[in-house]
């Protein structure tokens, strides 16, 4: 057996079995962000789960850390020594599907993830499951809107047009409404793939309409607007989608009464 103690006396290091030894601050619980976890682009010393030692990498936002490497079994998108500021360690995307990768609150939107904003609060736009809620802010009826990215899995989450300002309208009466006399929601959607986006309303309690623009601001630029129900029902929108390129989804009301409902979107 190879004696480790002179290293972990260099490196300053108190070993447990559980959790291995770092160098710096220990790590936090699973979910829980710091503003100083470690030093960005810093390796420490770690431990693999079969106690051979390793190293790992701190991120650039100092948030987070990489995997320990090289230990046997190590998923990359895991860090078998410290669970740091995962969403429970388990890289689930909006429904629930575990995606290679993922790393919820990191301040990066990985794949399978709709939102993350890096942090541990759940009712700010973005919750710690990444996926979207809340964010109720007067930023998310106003262009450029709520940033949300769609993946392969469909994304659904709850959202309202309650305390909203009425801003936007659809270029021309569909369905006989253009939206102007209802509040507005935006959403920027991301789309990450090539192919059609799908729009739809769940469980809507007032009289929803929507429409999609490629550029924001401009109302003449409407690619499609949908208002198939006349009175309190759900709407279903369909767009074509531009891998990376942003897409305007507005949620308005076809009257003047404001409401809740879900949004689900999904990319084929």
């Amino acid at each position: 057996m190879r004696k480790i103690w002179p290293t972990l006396l260099l490196l300053g290091c108190v070993y447990s079995a559980h959790t291995g030894c770092t160098a710096g601050p220990p790590p936090t619980d699973a979910g829980t962000l710091t503003s100083a976890l470690c030093k960005a682009t810093q390796e420490v010393y770690c431990r693999c789960q079969d106690f051979g030692e390793g190293t790992k990498l701190c991120a650039d936002d100092g948030q987070s850390y990489g995997p320990c490497l090289p230990c046997p079994g190590v998923d990359p998108g895991f860090d078998a020594g410290d669970p740091g500021p995962k969403d429970a360690g388990t890289g689930e995307d909006a429904t629930g599907d575990a995606e290679a990768g993922s790393l919820c609150g990191n301040k990066k939107v990985d794949p399978g993830e709709a939102c993350d904003d890096g942090n541990v609060v759940n009712d700010d736009g973005c919750t710690t499951a990444c996926v979207p809620a809340g964010g109720y802010a007067a930023k998310a009826g106003i262009c450029p809107g709520m940033p949300v990215d769609v993946w392969s899995t469909a994304v659904t989450f709850a959202t309202t047009t309650k305390l909203f300002p009425l801003t936007y309208r659809a270029k021309a009466a569909c369905n006989g409404a253009t939206g102007s006399l209802g509040s507005d929601r935006v959403f920027m959607v991301t789309p990450h793939a090539t192919g059609t986006l799908t729009v739809k309303t769940v469980g809507a309690t007032y009289d929803a309409m929507l429409y999609a623009r490629p550029d924001c601001a401009t109302e003449a630029s409407e690619l499609v607007c949908q208002n198939a129900v006349n009175g309190v029902g759900d709407e279903t929108l369909i767009v074509a989608a531009t891998n990376g390129t942003p897409i305007y989804i507005f949620v308005d009301g076809a009257t003047n009464t404001t409401g809740d409902l879900s949004l689900t979107l999904s990319l084929k």
